[in-house]
């Protein structure tokens, strides 16, 4: 539950959040937009969500969302966005695999992704505040999203992050790589209405 409700929605405020310029996890829960987004990731997410008896996945859920949105707990958005590299092949990966193998959607989950290689590849923030990615792959990282652009198979080739064959197949890329244009012409906060809006739809 932890891994794939706490830390993958950590990775899905920590990219998209560093792009519209917060600054801390509570930050971003505060904001509607991005608050609802956030649910509605949990709602992606939940149907590969391990059962643990005596526990609740609902109230586990609203939970969580009450802890991002304390301000007193001052989560730093840059340390959720720090290491990308090691938590997305454990947090966040593993959950699209399954969920494909369900035949279910992992649109908000290849968004996710997407903001992570915008991220890497983007020198500030939409408010023009400088963005210092702090990872022990930097370089690899960077160089990687550099020859990108908006096709993400680049960065996508790469094994070490990218391990189960199904992200070199061409329904993921081509997923990541809506997403990237739509962060590049529109930005985080309008992605994220269009995101949600369609997720909607389909719960």
């Amino acid at each position: 539950m932890k891994i794939r409700l706490l830390n993958a929605s950590h990775m899905a405020m920590a990219y998209l959040g560093a792009l519209e310029g917060f600054t801390y996890a509570h930050e971003v829960m505060q904001d509607p937009v991005f608050n609802n987004f956030i649910q509605v990731f949990m709602e992606e997410v939940t149907p590969v969500v391990p059962l643990i008896a005596g526990t609740s996945i609902p109230d586990y859920k609203k939970k969580l969302l009450e802890r991002f949105a304390n301000p007193t707990i001052n989560d730093r958005i840059a340390r959720l966005c720090s290491e990308g590299s090691a938590k997305m092949p454990k947090w966040v990966l593993p959950s699209i695999v399954e969920l494909v193998e369900k035949s279910r959607s992992t649109e908000l989950l290849r968004l996710v992704i997407a903001a992570w290689i915008k991220y890497v590849q983007s020198p500030t923030d939409e408010r023009g505040k400088r963005i210092e990615l702090d990872d022990a792959r930097a370089d690899e990282l960077k160089r990687a999203a550099n020859q990108t652009g908006h096709d993400p198979r680049h960065f996508i080739a790469m094994k070490s992050l990218f391990g189960p064959a199904y992200f070199a197949e061409p329904p993921f890329a081509a997923g990541v790589e809506r997403a990237l244009r739509s962060l590049d012409s529109a930005g985080a906060r309008e992605t994220i209405l269009r995101y949600t809006a369609a997720a909607n739809k389909e719960i």
